[in-house]
């Protein structure tokens, strides 16, 4: 008999702005009980009209409580990939991070921007337990819908 896997996830969830061309991204995550990471880091894959804001991240409720801090960084893109790449790290001190919001991203859409749905990718995530071991957590993804 196989049991099945318990893992960590991510989900990804948009807050338009009142203006339509800009909001927030949160990012929440769930874990089994006794398997909350210690760290995680992600990476957001994005469309060239949508920018992400990586200075203004802030630790949401959850890793606050778990006295966590996060850094994003644009990622250079050597390769002329199709979309841009903006990793994120959150880590800090000893406690466990509970479930709930971990991390709020801004964006803005670039002007001229043709109306339609974006999607905002959240891959290549990682968790790190107590025991520094790394569990690669599934992607999740989001769209952001653009008005005129």
């Amino acid at each position: 008999m196989f049991l099945p896997l318990c893992a960590q996830s991510l989900q990804l969830h948009i807050e338009p702005g009142a203006s339509g061309k800009d909001g927030s991204m949160e990012v929440a995550l769930e874990s089994p009980a006794g398997k909350e990471p210690l760290a995680l880091q992600w990476e957001f894959s994005f469309p060239a009209p949508i920018q992400i804001e990586p200075g203004q991240a802030m630790a949401g409720p959850a890793a606050e409580g778990a006295q966590k801090s996060i850094r994003c960084a644009i990622q250079v893109n050597y390769r002329g990939a199709k979309n841009q790449v903006c990793r994120c790290i959150l880590a800090g001190g000893l406690r466990p991070i509970p479930d709930g919001s971990v991390a709020t991203v801004k964006y803005h859409v670039i002007q001229k921007t043709r109306p339609g749905k974006y999607e905002i990718g959240l891959k290549k995530a990682i968790a790190v337990t107590g025991e520094n071991k790394k569990t690669p957590i599934k992607d999740s993804q989001a769209q952001i819908s653009v008005s005129k």
